[in-house]
């Protein structure tokens, strides 16, 4: 019971074609332009390939974690995870200044981040991410070096009593809000 084409009246047609494993493996676009996608044994893609796109090739580590992309320009990246499997970093060999660092489990000033994404740090800075005892994300705060030191963005987030998100602040005072209808 797979997905064979999609109709938009719009764009047109894309078909889509599968292996006896239920993975994508042809994606004819509306333009007739054909991608080709290839798995390993353990179902990992580990090629994709078109006319207009190129050749970008993935590999894998044994706990079927992605570790390497290579795409059709020849930009590589490459991915590290912890014991947990969460990704750790994404980095680019070429270009240092476009790493990423991924943190976890952090619980400074009363984040109780435990088992969350608590933060990502670029060469623009720190964003943090802060959670209550709910587990719901509360706050999202950004750090940016700039020239007279760092500058401070902040988004807040607050739930109902079911931990439906109701509001989310935003600089400069500006809120907004989610009213939500009655269960029936």
């Amino acid at each position: 019971n797979r997905v064979s084409k999609i109709v938009d009246p719009l764009q047109g047609v894309t078909a889509l074609g599968y292996n006896s494993d239920d993975k994508v493996t042809k994606v004819v676009d509306p333009r007739g332009v054909t991608t080709l996608y290839t798995y390993d044994s353990l179902g990992n893609r580990i090629s994709s390939k078109s006319p207009d796109g190129g050749t970008s090739t993935y590999g894998y580590d044994e706990a079927n974690n992605l570790i390497r992309s290579t795409d059709a320009r020849g930009v590589v990246t490459e991915y590290a995870y912890d014991a947990l499997n969460r990704l750790i970093s994404k980095s680019y060999p070429a270009t240092p200044a476009l790493n990423i660092k991924f943190l976890y489990d952090q619980t400074a000033d009363g984040n109780l981040g435990v088992g969350h994404l608590t933060g990502l740090q670029d060469s623009a800075g720190v964003l943090t991410y802060t959670y209550d005892a709910k587990g719901n994300l509360v706050r999202q705060y950004r750090s940016v070096g700039v020239n007279s030191g760092d500058y401070y963005e902040t988004l807040n987030y607050g739930y109902d009593a079911a931990r439906n998100l109701v509001q989310i602040g935003y600089p400069s005072n500006i809120n907004l809000t989610y009213t939500r209808n009655s269960a029936a």
